[in-house]
């Protein structure tokens, strides 16, 4: 297994793991996104196509219903909202 990247250190171990598994490290998008997206701020990654600007958002709510659910706490529903840049450009001309 991979030496865990020092920008995943705020995932829970079960979801730092799994990533780690899945993708080795993180990108330059996900490692400069992570701090904005986890201090709740609305937050544009402008990078190219398969560069894991999705999955930066998603893993930090991914963190967040792990967490959640470990703590008993699996009620309620967390919002989450990702659109394409490029969609909402072609949806304003």
């Amino acid at each position: 297994m991979p030496s865990l990247p020092f920008s995943l250190q705020w995932a829970h171990p079960l979801v730092r793991d799994w990533f780690v598994q899945k993708f080795g490290t993180p990108t330059e998008p996900q490692e400069q996104g992570w701090p904005h997206i986890l201090a709740g701020h609305t937050t544009l990654i402008s990078a190219p196509t398969g560069s894991g600007k999705t999955l930066a958002a998603f893993l930090a709510c991914i963190d967040r219903l792990v967490r959640k659910a470990l703590a008993g706490q699996n009620r309620g529903a967390l919002r989450f909202s990702a659109e394409s840049t490029r969609e909402r450009h072609s949806e304003e001309s």
